[in-house]
């Protein structure tokens, strides 16, 4: 069966960062489902990282395109998304150029959310995939209600289950060196905000070796082990 171009074309929303730009490494070296096209997602395709972005994984056949978007921009995301097949998606609690300091200030994640869902779902893209994590509200019986860049990544993809036909959710892993993270959380002020995911000085990304789902009751059979 042959394929259109378009019906091979992936939207990437945050091809620049660390995850995106993973993303988008793995779309353009795909050798069982692909070729696939690639429209890298861009405040400014002029902008250093992104030329870099085209200049690490551009393809032979220039399967890697910049395309302008901004995700607080409704109209430039249909315009990004028109005749295409499919968008990775994923959001940030950062504001780009602006300090949060209020706690209603992080809602702006689920505006950009609404305006890639409704993009989605104007231009009739077949599916979209969403980089969400749990509702840590219902995870933790309630205990937690403050733990907004993962509670808002939660509202977005139940919007998105809502209002589109093709959806998938992704929840990534935390790497073990998260426990960093949680430590300077936990002597943040009292009267400040603590959003953040990672320091910036130990933010990296790594290579992933395989995507496999495995039961504890799998780990026993194949360590041996019987227990103390």
């Amino acid at each position: 069966m042959s394929f259109t171009q378009s019906q091979r074309t992936i939207v990437v929303v945050g091809a620049t960062g660390i995850q995106g730009s993973g993303v988008v490494r793995a779309l353009l070296s795909d050798e069982y489902g692909g070729p696939w096209f690639v429209r890298a997602l861009t405040q400014d395709p002029r902008s250093g990282k992104a030329q870099k972005l085209l200049s690490d994984y551009q393809t032979t056949d220039n399967r890697l395109s910049l395309v302008n978007g901004y995700v607080y921009d409704e109209l430039s995301l249909r315009s990004a998304f028109t005749g295409v097949y499919g968008v990775f998606a994923m959001t940030s609690e950062s504001y780009p150029g602006k300090l949060i300091t209020e706690e209603w200030e992080l809602k702006h994640e689920i505006n950009a959310g609404r305006n890639i869902i409704s993009a989605a779902k104007e231009c009739y893209i077949k599916h979209l995939v969403f980089s969400s994590l749990p509702d840590t509200v219902k995870a933790s019986d309630g205990h937690f209600k403050r733990i907004h860049h993962m509670n808002n990544k939660h509202t977005i993809e139940q919007l998105a289950r809502k209002e589109l036909d093709g959806f998938t959710s992704l929840i990534p892993a935390f790497k073990e060196d998260a426990i960093e993270m949680m430590q300077w959380a936990a002597v943040a002020p009292t009267d400040k905000t603590c959003y953040g995911a990672f320091e910036l000085e130990v933010e990296q990304s790594s290579e992933e070796l395989g995507l496999t789902a495995s039961s504890f009751e799998d780990w026993l059979t194949r360590s041996g082990w019987t227990g103390p």
